[in-house]
């Protein structure tokens, strides 16, 4: 026999092919549950990497040990050799034999490096193809077309109570999502007017321009969740991926992470290290203050046209933070229940702090947290710094580029500065109706930036477009504006008819300015200010005081409110 043939046999008679095979299973099944360990702990990706290099090594290292021992009946030995057996390959020692073992144990461990450090997340595929349907390819050119929209997920349960929990998960996907460059997500208010629709898949693609659906249903029994979500291409209905998802109530944030990250993985999006712990991020691990969150926010955004309902999204936000008070979703929710409370409901001060405190505490744990952002946007705006709060919208569009409302908080925050940033809220302002034309604050604010552009036929226009909408309130503001800007304060008094707010008494003011009616004017001014009216720049500057300010009372009306003229 050849040294090679007697060597070969040497490795079988020690059992050496044996531990390698031994070694290779386990291996196998270790990678087989690493990932989701890895998930559920939030480690980053380099710690795959450092345990498919300590498997790799096992191999040189079995090798190594299964030629000098071997497990008797007695328990571990030195391995013998036989009598009467060839024993030239076996007494072979010193740096030689080492390399050789080494070499072996290196030869068998190289398909498996070789396979994860040119085919990464082949492992894994291979692993899920026994559970799960293969992924299609998406696109060769999916780089432009990585636009994608989050269906409202449809509730199974057959309880209408569970509402929530399946429009809750549809928003905190959609929310994840779009925080990833390599996404373009439509805003959850673009595409909640799908739910319950029986449109094709293409035709929705069509009217909300993206590319890529995801859809998806939830069953709540007790706690008990089965999820079912997949992936649609829009341009050929085709499914690149579809899973059925079973667990507890606590395994909540787990379905969530596995269905974000299929997502991420069927279209190729490329994470970097922070995007990879954004999308795994819900602010808590802790289920039950989670589904408090859940019921806040659906009911927070059923609520702007009541206070009972809006107390009782604060009322949930307080549970979800009496059980996790670091869950900064629940912090930025709380604050911005604050801020709307102080704008539309009670403009006592105290709930501009409190909300200023909740977003402050919110961004010191996340500083990207797009409601946060918001909210202390809201803030600011509230506050009539307009200049601070465009500052924080501008932050927020980069953040949520595809997110109509955001665009409308910009343009309004840029119309009310001190001068007026006209050139640059016109385009905030198309660019939301451009995301949701139906939008009616976009379209008013739109106008009356045109109103102070001096393009009154563009305001005209969008009004008649505002009143073809769901505007409610904004029409009679509208009309106000058109009405000052055509130079008729008379029409726009009949706009005001029957409002009281502090900023339609301010509005009143102007237009009793132009009237010469000065003592009504003060005396709307005063009860304006009163009430907590304290936009200062807009006092000094707009062209509509003018005549106030001439009269020697405006000094003394400022003054008794705190306000330098």
């Amino acid at each position: 026999m050849t040294r090679l043939q007697l060597f070969i046999a040497e490795l079988k008679r020690r059992r050496v092919f044996r531990a390698m095979v031994g070694w290779g299973i386990a291996s196998f099944a270790v990678l087989q549950v690493i990932e989701p360990v890895l998930h559920a702990y939030h480690l980053p990706d380099w710690a795959l990497t450092v345990v498919v290099t300590l498997l790799a090594t096992g191999f040189p290292v079995t090798v190594v040990l299964a030629w000098v021992f071997d497990l008797t009946a007695k328990g571990i030995a030195r391995t013998s050799v036989p009598e009467g057996a060839d024993v030239s390959a076996a007494r072979l020692t010193g740096p030689r034999l080492a390399i050789l073992l080494l070499g072996v144990g290196l030869l068998a461990a190289a398909p498996g490096l070789v396979y994860f450090a040119f085919w990464p997340g082949s492992a894994r595929r291979q692993t899920e193809s026994s559970t799960e349907p293969a992924v299609a390819s998406p696109p060769a050119n999916q780089a432009q077309q990585r636009t994608v929209a989050v269906l409202p997920f449809v509730n199974l349960s057959g309880d209408a109570a569970q509402e929530y929990f399946s429009d809750g998960m549809t928003e905190e996907i959609t929310s994840h999502l779009a925080r990833l460059a390599g996404l373009a997500v439509r805003a959850r208010t673009s595409v909640a007017r799908y739910k319950g629709s029986t449109r094709t898949a293409r035709e929705i693609g069509t009217d909300l321009d993206v590319a890529f659906l995801v859809e998806g249903s939830v069953r709540r029994a007790g706690d008990r969740i089965r999820v079912t979500a997949s992936l649609v291409r829009t341009a050929d209905a085709v499914q690149l991926w579809s899973e059925d998802l079973d667990g507890r109530l606590d395994d909540v944030f787990a379905l969530q992470d596995r269905i974000a990250s299929r997502i991420v993985d069927a279209l190729g999006v490329k994470l970097t290290p922070g995007e990879e712990r954004t999308l795994r991020s819900w602010g808590t691990r802790n289920a039950a203050a989670y589904d408090e969150y859940l019921r806040g926010k659906v009911r927070f955004d059923e609520g702007p046209t009541s206070r009972a309902v809006l107390d009782d999204a604060r009322d949930h936000f307080q549970r979800a933070l009496a059980i996790d008070e670091g869950f900064a979703p629940a912090l930025a929710g709380l604050a911005s229940y604050e801020a709307f409370v102080y704008r539309d409901w009670d403009s006592k001060a105290e709930h501009l702090a409190n909300a200023e405190a909740l977003a402050g505490r919110a961004l010191a744990l996340d500083p990207q947290l797009p409601p946060a952002l918001k909210a202390a946007a809201d803030v600011r705006g509230y506050r009539f710094d307009y200049a601070g709060a465009a500052e924080q919208y501008r932050r927020l569009v980069e953040l949520t580029p595809r997110d109509h409302a955001a665009w409308d908080q910009l343009c309004w925050a840029l119309g009310y500065t001190t001068p007026p940033l006209l050139d640059e809220a016109e385009p905030a302002c198309l660019r939301a109706l451009a995301l949701q034309p139906a939008y009616p604050d976009s379209r008013y604010h739109l106008l009356r930036i045109h109103v102070l552009m001096g393009r009154l036929d563009k305001a005209e226009a969008d009004l008649a477009a505002l009143e073809r909408l769901p505007a409610g309130g904004l029409l009679f503001a509208a009309r106000y504006w058109i009405a000052m800007g055509r130079g008729r304060p008379v029409e726009a008094l009949s706009a005001l008819a029957g409002r009281s707010t502090n900023l339609d008494l301010a509005w009143r003011a102007m237009a009793l300015a132009q009237l010469g009616r000065k003592d009504e004017a003060f005396a709307a001014l005063e009860a304006s200010l009163a009430g907590g009216y304290r936009d200062i720049d807009d006092l000094r500057v707009s062209r509509w005081y003018e005549p106030l300010r001439r009269d020697k009372r405006w000094a003394d009306t400022l003054a008794r409110h705190g306000l330098a003229p």
